[in-house]
């Protein structure tokens, strides 16, 4: 496999589905590792460049193709997180607490903390004075007169 197939792989897994899928763990620490060997593979080149004898084009040039690639895979991992934080919270909106119940066993345990901390939040301020009821359905306002 070469370097950012699983980001793209991650990607593609979730395009693919409407529901939160299962949190791909493995599949986050596969890229962290492939980013941790590219960064080492620029340090070792950098190291070594003058027993080498890379030229200075050569080495900008290794070493940029190096940078875009671990910046591709991160921007991947990222994507593939944010489109999960955006899942779980529609399931807040969306479904009812059994449902959400079932759902737990496809989320991280980072997801499974901010699901807690999102729903307390609108809690709070359903609960307080004067707080509206954001999941009712949407009105259309009053015409002024």
């Amino acid at each position: 496999m070469q370097h950012g197939e699983k980001a793209v792989e991650m990607l593609r897994e979730i395009s693919r589905s409407e529901s939160i899928i299962p949190y791909d763990d493995e599949g986050v620490r596969t890229v962290q590792r492939e980013i941790k060997a590219i960064f080492d593979d620029v340090k070792h080149t950098l190291d070594t460049q003058q027993q080498q004898r890379l030229s200075t084009m050569q080495l900008a040039g290794n070493v940029l193709v190096h940078h875009a690639t671990i910046a591709r895979a991160k921007r991947a991992v990222l994507i593939y997180l944010r489109h999960r934080t955006k899942q779980v919270e529609r399931v807040r909106w969306e479904l009812d607490a059994e449902i959400r119940e079932a759902l737990l066993s496809h989320l991280s345990q980072a997801e499974k903390e901010f699901l807690v901390r999102y729903d307390a939040l609108l809690t709070s301020y359903h609960a307080e004075p004067g707080g509206l009821d954001l999941s009712a359905a949407s009105q259309q306002p009053p015409r002024q007169p």
